[in-house]
């Protein structure tokens, strides 16, 4: 019993773990090096489809991009021509995806997103696809690691986000991960310093709401009242300017759609389900069974929101409010995608800041590996591996921040 409560604080406690750094320095080596020759390749390959994408069929002419981003530029064409309430129509959006792409056979992608998102992409809709697309991979993926390296400030952190798997895999599929983890890193680096800085980089989150929706309540608890009133203003702003843009019909479009675009991913969207790292995805992959799956994310949901509000009450450590708050997106929303992974970087960048600092203990190099390995295994895994490994990931992480905010807090 003595030997495991040793283990246990050494585990938590990085102050209390230095016989493992002094004496497991090769193994730890060994292990990163392995972590980041692996990720370099996948790197490269998601980087390669980046170019290969934004670039055209010789012969054709014909766009080679067929990934997410086609959904992004029907949208802000549709808000460009006037019509923005159209994106919530399958049909209208299916015919404008395959224009774009020069492909009848493309199937439709969706993109479930509050009209504001269309007002800030508008500018898209000036550039053809090509062009669109490479300016998106290049300006998101900059804007990650910009956010990476002004956190830790040390050079490496440019390299490191390129090497992130998640990072490059959401780059590659031409999704908005690598802009939701520039604004919350932007929002935490800045939280303590510039509170309304802080809370315009929080506000503008909520062109996802489904990841920004805990962070109201992990602000009240950590006393950041400025930073968002901050949030609030700023999340009220673009709602207003894409309603003096386009008019009210989008924004109850969106609202009524709701409805429809969940029957549709959790209920005949099967093939989608193992990209949705969520206690409801999981439950729905074991049983089939929706309404079991609804009560037991619920439940799971609420437990993690206790648990991330305690995390920001007892400490100010950025490293543990962001490793808490990023653990805890998949755990309290249902409707979250592999590509939104790429947040982990928030919390990877605060970690190695710290270890720059005062050294790569085991429990950082765990949960940074965790952060860091998990979303390609969701992604490219055999299905038998999918679920439960992932909420069980990031009920640990968050676990691990609750313990060590609590931990600080005595």
């Amino acid at each position: 019993m003595a030997a495991e409560k040793r283990a246990w604080a050494m585990l938590v406690d990085p102050d209390r773990s230095k016989t493992i750094r002094s004496a497991s320095g090769p193994l730890r080596a060994m292990l990163v090096g392995l972590a980041l020759g692996a990720s370099l390749l996948f790197a490269i390959v998601c980087l390669a489809i980046v170019f290969r994408f934004g670039d055209r069929d010789v012969g054709t002419d014909r766009p080679i991009v067929r990934n997410d981003f086609v959904a992004f530029q029907a949208i802000a064409l549709l808000a460009e021509r006037g019509r923005p309430e159209l994106a919530y129509d399958p049909h209208e959006v299916l015919a404008l995806e395959r224009d774009l792409a020069k492909d009848r056979n493309l199937e439709w992608l969706p993109a479930a997103y509050p009209p504001s998102f269309a007002w800030m992409i508008r500018p898209l809709a000036l550039l053809d696809v090509v062009d669109a697309y490479r300016l998106w991979a290049a300006s998101t993926l900059g804007a990650a690691a910009l956010v990476a390296l002004l956190i830790t400030r040390r050079w490496w952190a440019l390299p490191g986000t390129l090497l992130m798997p998640a990072v490059a895999f959401c780059a590659s599929v031409g999704q908005n991960g690598n802009l939701s983890a520039a604004l919350l890193g932007a929002g935490m680096w800045l939280l303590q310093s510039h509170p309304v800085s802080a809370g315009i980089a929080f506000g503008l989150m909520t062109y996802k709401p489904q990841l920004a929706v805990a962070l109201p309540f992990c602000l009240l608890a950590g006393g950041h009242l400025r930073v968002l009133a901050s949030a609030a203003a700023t999340a009220v702003a673009i709602i207003l300017a894409s309603v003096a843009a386009f008019g009210p019909a989008p924004l109850f479009a969106f609202l009524s759609n709701l409805g429809t675009q969940a029957d549709l991913f959790f209920g005949s969207a099967t093939h989608l389900w193992h990209r949705m790292p969520t206690v409801m995805a999981g439950v729905l992959q074991l049983t089939g069974h929706r309404t079991l799956a609804t009560a037991l994310h619920a439940a799971v949901a609420l437990a993690a929101f206790v648990a991330l509000v305690s995390v920001w009450r007892h400490t100010d450590r950025t490293d543990l409010r962001a490793l808490g708050l990023v653990a805890s997106m998949p755990l309290v929303s249902p409707y979250f995608f592999d590509y939104d992974l790429a947040v982990g970087i928030v919390p990877i960048a605060l970690l190695a800041g710290r270890a720059a600092e005062s050294g790569l203990t085991w429990p950082r190099l765990l949960v940074m590996a965790a952060l860091w390995m998990t979303p390609p295994f969701l992604t490219y895994a055999p299905a038998g591996f999918r679920w439960p490994v992932a909420p069980l990931i990031w009920a640990l992480l968050l676990g691990y921040a609750l313990l060590e905010a609590r931990r600080i807090g005595e």
